[in-house]
């Protein structure tokens, strides 16, 4: 992912796009480590991805529509 560092969550399929979500910030963070040499702490790992979690959860439950149609 470090090419581009983008990547489209498909929230239509909303049974995966939480994990999808996990997955792009796991490997988002993975991408910095890289970049600046030093892990990242597992209790930020751990958070970022709840957040994500959620985030995506929230999304899906409460916006009705779709996230990018077109």
């Amino acid at each position: 992912m470090s090419e581009s560092m983008e990547r489209h969550i498909d929230l239509a399929d909303t049974s995966d796009a939480p994990g999808q979500a996990r997955e792009t910030a796991t490997d988002f963070l993975a991408d910095a480590e890289r970049i600046r040499g030093e892990p990242t702490s597992p209790d930020t790992i751990s958070a970022v991805l709840i957040v994500v979690s959620e985030l995506v959860t929230n999304a899906i439950r409460h916006a009705p529509g779709c996230a990018r149609c077109g």
